[in-house]
């Protein structure tokens, strides 16, 4: 039995109708028909009394560098309106090791029939599905680079930005507080994606307001080897919950993937300057 498209798929092929779709993002354009430029960034949102505004935890990094790190891995629901943008607006910023990134790629779950992009078409089909609060998963590297640019912030590196090669000056490791509960945020006997648990759950490390950094779903992080492309290998961290106690903690580095890799226990969270 097929499966109705997404809201996204929909507007996919509507912009190939129109001329508006091509191969890759190099040679994206329009005639002028294809929809708004904008981000769809929230920035920092923040004030003097909330620096990382309502979706962001405020990190004294080293060296008196204060930055803002995401509360919870990025939702289902944020990427699905990530995806709308990709379909409506076409042109997005994205890194220079994500030259080989192409339209299709980026919305391939929009147009394929397995279990996972089966639950993330159902909260891109409806905004209002019991599955937005889940982490969003199943992109690669880029995708995860490109959603944080895209809500005008990036992807955990460095404090100050860039590349995360030094634990020390790293934006992930360094928000990441253990506490003796810690372990059971990955003992909750994950057998499939809809076993995560959602955002704002009550999986809270040492660090107030600040949820599910070990166990759930590892992350995407800005430290990958190379800057080739495609075969660099990124290690993500924070373990996940089909893992076991075992191996919820801050320290923990999954296995290293590709930057074209995802997978469903994969997912994502932001930083940006307060």
């Amino acid at each position: 039995m097929s499966r109705p498209l997404g809201v996204g798929a929909v507007l996919l092929m509507a912009l190939a109708a129109a001329g508006c779709l091509l191969p890759s993002f190099d040679d994206l354009g329009c005639d002028g028909s294809c929809g708004g430029s904008g981000s769809g960034g929230s920035g920092n949102g923040g004030s003097a009394s909330a620096p990382c505004g309502v979706d962001g935890v405020l990190i004294d990094g080293p060296g008196d560098t204060p930055y803002c790190i995401g509360k919870t891995e990025v939702t289902l629901l944020r990427y699905c309106e990530f995806l709308d943008a990709v379909v409506d607006e076409v042109e997005l910023e994205r890194p220079a090791v994500c030259d080989w990134e192409t339209f299709e790629e980026l919305t391939e779950c929009l147009v394929t029939d397995d279990d996972i992009c089966a639950a993330i078409n159902q909260t891109c089909n409806d905004p209002g599905h019991e599955n937005g609060h889940l982490p969003a998963v199943g992109m690669d590297w880029c995708g995860a680079a490109m959603f944080c640019l895209w809500d005008g912030k990036r992807l955990c590196g460095r404090v100050g930005g860039g590349h995360d090669d030094d634990p020390l000056r790293s934006e992930w490791v360094g928000a990441c507080k253990p506490t003796t509960e810690t372990p059971e945020c990955s003992d909750s006997g994950c057998v499939d994606y809809l076993d995560t648990e959602g955002a704002g759950s009550t999986c809270e490390g040492g660090v107030e307001g600040l949820f599910n950094m070990v166990g759930n779903v590892s992350e995407w992080v800005d430290n990958c080897e190379g800057t080739s492309g495609v075969s660099d290998y990124c290690e993500p961290r924070g373990g996940d919950c089909f893992e076991g106690p075992a191996e919820a903690t801050c320290s923990t580095v999954s296995a290293p993937r590709p930057r074209r890799g995802e997978g469903a226990s994969l997912g994502l969270r932001c930083c940006w300057d307060p």
